[in-house]
């Protein structure tokens, strides 16, 4: 048996639809704006369940630099690499030191790993 799903939009302004970010019809949040309006207790990493609030106290204990959370955190080691949590990290170290993300130095990020054969190394697997 199937099921189908229907699928509704509402156009901006329509009864039930939600306002903005913000809460200004049109306004929109910069990155560095949801940040800081962020709960404590919001998970930035969800591979290793971080939430904003221990970030901000490794941060205040010292950890200065993307390398050093992440070696004690283990944020951007999970599944995702990094693809979900690495912005938020930027944008909670810029704030906290008063630059720009751009200007937070980033580690070295390594693809995933794939599994290989040592016959394929060798050249004798043929399968690969």
């Amino acid at each position: 048996m199937r099921c189908a799903v229907l699928r509704t939009s509402r156009k901006p302004g329509a009864a039930g639809s939600l306002p903005p970010q913000g809460g200004k019809a049109g306004a929109r949040q910069t990155g560095a704006e949801r940040m800081n309006t962020l709960s404590e207790k919001t998970i930035i990493c969800r591979c290793e369940d971080l939430t904003v609030d221990e970030i901000r106290e490794r941060i205040e204990q010292g950890y200065g630099s993307f390398e050093e959370i992440k070696r004690i955190t283990r944020i951007g080691m999970g599944p995702c690499q990094g693809r979900t949590c690495r912005q938020h990290l930027l944008r909670e170290l810029a704030r906290a030191a008063g630059k720009t993300p751009g200007e937070i130095e980033l580690p070295t990020f390594r693809p995933p790993t794939k599994q290989i054969s040592f016959g394929a190394i060798g050249g004798l697997d043929h399968d690969q």
